[in-house]
């Protein structure tokens, strides 16, 4: 069995090393390195950051590709909102600690699909991450909350249209 932090420590090395890629290590111990530029990828996103810097998130709130540490994983969500006054502080590496994080975003694309949804899941509910949200390649916005039993529960109203969410002001807070 390999040493989890050693493992850790040498995807921080090669992430520090490699900007055109974005690496993540789930909590199983597999290693994912995918493209950092996805054009679909990176065009819902910038619709989401406007979208929330527009309705009142600054931007050391809202952050793009910020890995995290979620014991004994790292990953990038593609987006991440923070609470107000508590941006992303280091975990001693180049991922964050999850103190302060209200929201993951995960975009999978027609091109870049996420197989490994329901770990990431599993690891930002134990990591006690409040919201997860999914942006599906058919355009579908899953949106997750946190339960009293640590699992993610959909919220309600289901899953809504990308461009139907942006229509609104964001319920986040």
């Amino acid at each position: 069995m390999t040493n989890v932090r050693a493992d850790l420590v040498a995807l921080r090395a090669r992430a520090a090393a490699d900007e055109r890629h974005i690496y993540e290590m789930g909590s199983d111990g597999l290693k994912t390195i995918r493209p950092a530029g996805d054009p679909e990828r990176s065009l819902v996103l910038s619709r989401l950051t406007v979208w929330l810097l527009s309705n009142g998130f600054g931007a050391d709130r809202v952050v793009i590709n910020c890995g995290i540490e979620t014991g004994g994983a790292a990953r990038v969500p593609d987006l991440t909102v923070w609470a107000p006054g508590r941006p992303p502080r280091s975990a001693g590496s180049g991922y964050a600690t999850t103190d302060g994080l209200m929201l993951t975003v995960d975009v999978a694309t027609a091109s870049s699909a996420i197989t490994d949804v329901d770990s990431r899941a599993a690891e930002y509910a134990l990591a006690g991450i409040p919201r997860y949200w999914l942006v599906r390649a058919d355009g579908l916005v899953c949106r997750h909350t946190l339960t009293d039993s640590g699992e993610y529960g959909l919220v309600a109203a289901g899953p809504v249209p990308l461009d139907q969410l942006l229509a609104v002001p964001p319920e986040i807070l």
